[in-house]
């Protein structure tokens, strides 16, 4: 299942925020700092034209920062550390540990095995919302069932999908299904790169960049994750 926060950086309170960082030990000097990056904030409105009176900003990390990615991992810590602590554990290939989330930036993945970690999901998430000001988009949330799980099984009322794409592969029911579909898509994105360059009037060293710097890179990041079948290698 994964999950789509609303706004994520935006949602975020300040008092939750400042909070966090004093539980993890940050030092009273940075936290200073970082209340003076953001005392007194404001925003504006532009509709038409016409520029709103300033509104005073009580929540929201300021995207494009440096900092900002950071301190949304430290705020976000808290709702994957009761996730890890609470829902059943599962083995994640020949892995010697077991894992129940997979995060990258504010896209959440959670591995349920178990319809009874359902509530547990639910209560941890309505915790972290209260206390975070953060909201999950259950309408842009998805929900895909592997091997024996029972898609007749409600999830927040999360739309159940038959392909959900992570970071850049798509993971449908069945292994073979994945391998397929992923290497589909690539062989094709390859040709396109490939056709692209043939009409154009480069030289040796050029069309041999193009090569490593485009096509070689596309392949590659799909072989790191999933095998090749024989076709696609012809």
């Amino acid at each position: 299942m994964t999950l789509d926060f609303q706004a994520a950086f935006d949602k975020i309170s300040h008092d939750y925020l400042f909070t966090i960082l004093n539980m993890y030990g940050i030092s009273d000097r940075m936290q200073q700092r970082i209340r003076n990056l953001y005392a007194r904030g404001t925003s504006v409105v532009k509709i038409n034209g016409y520029i709103s009176q300033p509104i005073t900003r009580n929540c929201s990390i300021s995207q494009g920062c440096p900092l900002s990615m950071q301190l949304y991992a430290l705020c976000l810590d808290p709702l994957l550390e009761a996730h890890e602590e609470t829902m059943t554990k599962n083995w994640i290939g020949r892995r010697s540990s077991t894992t129940a989330v997979i995060v990258y930036a504010d896209d959440v993945m959670l591995l349920m095995s178990n319809p009874q970690d359902i509530s547990k999901i639910k209560e941890i998430i309505r915790k972290y919302e209260t206390a975070s000001g953060a909201r999950i988009n259950y309408r842009k949330s998805k929900a895909l069932a592997i091997g024996t799980w029972d898609t007749t099984t409600d999830i927040m009322n999360i739309t159940s999908v038959t392909d959900v794409k992570i970071l850049g592969i798509h993971f449908t029911a069945t292994i073979q299904q994945t391998v397929n579909k992923n290497w589909a898509l690539t062989t094709n994105r390859i040709r396109g790169l490939a056709q692209d360059a043939y009409y154009r009037e480069l030289c040796l060293a050029k069309r041999i960049q193009n090569v490593q710097t485009y096509i070689l890179a596309t392949a590659w990041f799909t072989a790191q994750i999933l095998p090749i079948p024989n076709n696609c290698i012809r």
